[in-house]
């Protein structure tokens, strides 16, 4: 017999009063939370690894950059300082000879017929050398034509789930960005930062993350956890919480897909 337990007082400490579309607050005590409104609540949110809250930006920024204006950066140098020794001028070190040999007939290197490789964007950004434009296709990312004119690729993403905003010329609350006919991506695994390409220790991004594609807005089972205590809040198709039932080995409560809420055993 299942006795269901309201998966919304589970959940109380993430959610607070009523509050209005578009707000977005960095928590004073922590440098990795925000809280954004979702279906009319505050709901935390949890920035990326390496990253931290920029209140001005309202987003997460990567940590210890210029962006970072949460964090204290401290740079520690260990190790002991190396000191170079002059040479003995009572050694002398006689200089090696080499055997030599018949040169062999030198090869001629091949001339490529491939033209140069060009930026996509240079040309883009001609008209505006030093500002910041929307990608042509990605909603979550930026060209900085100031990087692309000094031969750098000059194209930046925004953290999850952050999107750009042509209004407010930064990476901001996806619910209040216009992308127009840029594609938008809404889940995590969309974002290339979260895709694993220079790691082969890296956990997939599918395991670490849950998507809300094809999602009801509200309470959902995370797709291939089922019948476990992990749970998603979904709005729009898009993830804004991932969280997890109170869960121990003589509760044995798990979130029931069925009844959308958190169950006895």
């Amino acid at each position: 017999m299942f006795w269901i337990v309201c998966v919304l007082c589970l959940a109380l400490p993430s959610f607070s009063s009523a509050c209005s579309l578009g707000m977005w607050k960095a928590d004073p005590a922590d440098c990795g939370k925000f809280r954004m409104c979702v279906l009319g609540r505050e709901t935390e949110f949890k920035c990326p690894d390496k990253t931290v809250t920029n209140q001005m930006m309202q987003a997460c920024v990567p940590q210890g950059s210029y962006m970072d204006t949460c964090s204290k950066t401290q740079k520690t140098v260990t190790g002991k300082t190396s000191l170079t020794s002059k040479p003995d001028p009572t050694k002398t070190d006689k200089p090696t000879t080499q055997k030599t040999e018949k040169p062999t007939t030198p090869t001629i290197p091949t001339t490529s017929t491939q033209a140069p490789k060009v930026n996509p964007f240079m040309e883009m950004c001609k008209a505006s050398p030093t500002a910041v434009l929307p990608h042509p296709q990605s909603c979550a990312k930026q060209v900085d034509c100031s990087l692309v004119m000094a031969g750098m690729v000059g194209v930046m993403e925004c953290p999850f789930p952050t999107l750009w905003s042509t209004d407010t010329k930064r990476c901001d609350n996806p619910f209040t960005v216009k992308c127009g006919t840029r594609w938008e991506p809404k889940d995590a695994c969309e974002y290339e930062s979260n895709a694993c390409k220079h790691s082969s220790h890296c956990v997939p991004c599918e395991i670490r993350f849950p998507s809300c594609k094809g999602r009801a807005d509200g309470i959902n089972a995370w797709s291939g956890r089922e019948r476990t205590p992990y749970f998603v809040v979904c709005e729009n198709e898009r993830l804004v919480r991932q969280g997890q039932c109170t869960y121990d080995e003589e509760s044995h409560i798990v979130f029931d897909p069925i009844e959308r809420a958190c169950v006895r055993l």
